[in-house]
């Protein structure tokens, strides 16, 4: 409810008046210490109604400026929900890895329909599947092969997105397959494209620390791939 300006003086100046006249008979029992609870509430009101005329948005009983304090606190409560958003959208990525066994899966071959178009985050995957099983060959030539996902909360990053949608076109194609935790690793025809293709993939991987051990690239080159 919005007063007008001079009736809200009006009430102002007659409360201010009639709390002062019970303040001043009571003085002497506030002055001693002997003021009772109401006493000390009647005294507070009157000192917040002196100082409201030095707050020039507050209209009476601090009405005006509460409101606009709630308001200021929506925006920053809001603000501040946005970038806990944004934030845990970028952070809620953690990287999983392991390994599986391929002579536990099926006999039959998936033929690899391979589409020549890459997007950047199907070449990260190649890339990432290509490095990290070069480097672990050897377990490669005993049918164990490398895994790993991206694990993502709510809400989704945007990488995980990414992820997920050129995992599942590369699965599609027969170059990668999922386990059952969600984890994708190449296929044998995979592994041949890799090697056909690697250089084709950059320079973008997942773990980009861990780089591609030379002397295993010469031999899977070499000798081919399970």
């Amino acid at each position: 409810m919005k007063y007008d300006t001079k009736v809200a003086w009006i009430i102002w100046t007659v409360l201010v008046v009639v709390l002062s006249v019970i303040v001043l008979c009571r003085f002497a029992s506030l002055a001693s210490g002997q003021a009772a609870g109401l006493d000390a509430v009647v005294f507070l009101v009157l000192v917040g109604l002196l100082l409201a005329p030095m707050f020039p948005h507050v209209e009476l009983f601090g009405l005006t400026l509460r409101r606009q304090i709630e308001e200021k606190f929506d925006d920053v409560k809001n603000q501040i929900n946005g970038l806990s958003a944004t934030i845990q959208s970028q952070i809620n990525i953690n990287l999983a890895q392991g390994t599986t066994d391929l002579r536990a899966k099926p006999a039959e071959k998936v033929q690899a329909t391979v589409t020549p178009e890459r997007s950047a985050m199907e070449h990260k995957i190649l890339k990432t599947f290509w490095t990290q099983q070069v480097n672990r060959y050897d377990k490669w030539l005993k049918g164990k092969v490398w895994t790993f996902r991206i694990n993502s909360g709510y809400p989704p990053s945007i990488e995980f997105l990414e992820w997920r949608k050129a995992a599942t076109k590369l699965l599609v194609e027969g170059i990668s397959m999922e386990t059952t935790d969600g984890q994708i690793h190449l296929t044998p025809q995979g592994f041949e494209y890799c090697k056909n293709h690697y250089k084709e993939f950059g320079e973008e991987a997942f773990w980009p620390e861990q780089t591609i051990k030379e002397e295993m690239l010469k031999k899977v080159l070499a000798q081919g791939g399970i």
